[in-house]
């Protein structure tokens, strides 16, 4: 397997367990405020090693919707 290759896998499951905890938090009201600081995390990270394409379609909805 390529160092690309890997680095793409990486990004995917980076992203997967972004959202698989984001949506744990979300859930419920009293873990809400916890998912504030891993959305702002996130897209620094998007911004800086992920697409524009990541940036603009879900990821900035939910930070203005949460």
């Amino acid at each position: 397997m390529s160092p690309q290759s890997c680095s793409k896998i990486n990004e995917i499951h980076a992203r997967v367990a972004f959202e698989t905890v984001v949506n744990k938090l979300t859930a419920k009201p009293e873990t809400l405020p916890k998912a504030k600081p891993l959305y702002a995390f996130f897209h620094d990270f998007e911004s800086k090693y992920g697409g524009l394409a990541q940036i603009s379609s879900g990821l900035a909805k939910k930070i203005r919707i949460n």
